[in-house]
């Protein structure tokens, strides 16, 4: 077990010109960046905790932190929640900012025998919507697997998009279909490929 780990960090300029991608320059107001803390540790062998902390030493303001707590007694299956804070934030793909809130929930259990649930909801508190929905089922026959993705996502402040994956997965062979592995991963934390479980 990892019962604590803690990481401090700050980076130091040896000037404090600051060139621009025009190639203009100006002069930072510190010779420091922001203090960047991040602790983590495990509660027990299936419970882990983790959060980050980000202060902005020249305004005295806290730009940023986060805080997640994963539930994960084997592979295969899996439960997160995580909140999410940004001070001054880019909102959309626009040049609006704001301050942002968020909390995001994701997990991959299984539901009966060889088949597993797979889901996440990333919603936001400051817009009192969902930004991102992810909803599938995963089949491991031992020798072969199957995946059925689905996921909506916002785009822009008013546009969202929508994704189906469907890949069928031949052990020691090769897979036909749209991979869903990278999106699963990244939005699912502690996710497991079904065909690499040893069974629940």
């Amino acid at each position: 077990l990892e019962r604590l780990r803690v990481a401090i960090g700050q980076r130091f300029y040896l000037s404090r010109d600051d060139i621009r991608l025009d190639g203009s320059s100006s002069e930072r107001s510190e010779a420091g960046s922001d203090l960047l803390v991040t602790v983590g540790g495990d509660l027990s062998h299936s419970l882990r905790l983790d959060g980050s902390y980000q202060y902005n030493q020249a305004l005295s303001k806290t730009e940023r932190y986060n805080a997640q707590l994963r539930y994960n007694p084997a592979p295969g299956k899996t439960v997160s929640v995580r909140y999410r804070y940004g001070r001054d934030e880019l909102i959309g793909s626009g040049s609006e900012r704001d301050t942002l809130r968020q909390v995001d929930v994701a997990g991959q259990w299984p539901i009966a025998p060889r088949w597993y649930a797979v889901a996440r909801q990333n919603y936001s508190l400051r817009d009192k919507k969902a930004l991102e929905q992810l909803a599938g089922v995963e089949y491991n026959d031992g020798c072969w697997s199957m995946r059925v993705v689905g996921q909506r996502y916002v785009t822009d402040l008013d546009k969202t998009k929508n994704a189906v994956f469907l890949q069928l997965e031949l052990k020691d062979f090769s897979s036909v279909g749209n991979n869903p592995l990278n999106a699963l991963r990244l939005a699912i934390p502690g996710y497991s490929p079904i065909n690499e479980t040893t069974g629940n």
